[in-house]
């Protein structure tokens, strides 16, 4: 398949944004328009984003720190479970996006601050059933796996 080219994804953008202007995922508090860096959490939500996941320690590599957000369907209050529900039921590209961008961070800051030179990384992803992907329109682990690979 032949990648989109750049021009024509920021005029796809621009027009989703003219369209249906963006919004914050968490509060649904509007955002600033046609930006290159598509946000989709106000600065509010990002904090209480941040804020929320449990940290745990890792065998590997090197005993490291990671964010866990667990989520349940049962309790939709708070601006992870609105995230997570946007991603598993919608394909929102600024999420997806923005999602892989701060795990291909978090994934190059483990490897720097083990000391494990990586001249790439393979984005391996759990499939959903295709009958589910189809009802819900997204295999949210493929798109969030292409997002991380993509930054």
């Amino acid at each position: 398949m032949k990648p989109v080219p750049v021009w024509l994804r920021r005029l796809s953008d621009c027009t989703a944004d003219l369209l249906f202007p963006p919004a914050c995922t968490g509060c649904g508090e509007r955002l600033e328009p046609f930006t290159r860096d598509r946000a989709f959490l106000c600065p509010f939500c990002r904090a209480a984003f941040a804020a929320s996941g449990q940290t745990c320690r890792l065998q590997y590599p090197a005993s490291a720190d990671v964010s866990l957000c667990l989520y349940d369907p049962k309790a939709p209050d708070g601006v992870p479970q609105r995230v997570i529900y946007r991603i598993k039921h919608n394909r929102d590209r600024r999420v997806f996006d923005g999602l892989g961008r701060a795990l291909a961070a978090g994934i190059r800051r483990r490897l720097d601050e083990s000391g494990i030179r990586a001249d790439c990384v393979i984005c391996a992803y759990p499939p959903r059933k295709a009958s589910t992907a189809r009802r819900e329109g997204v295999d949210q682990a493929r798109e969030l796996a292409r997002s991380t690979a993509k930054h």
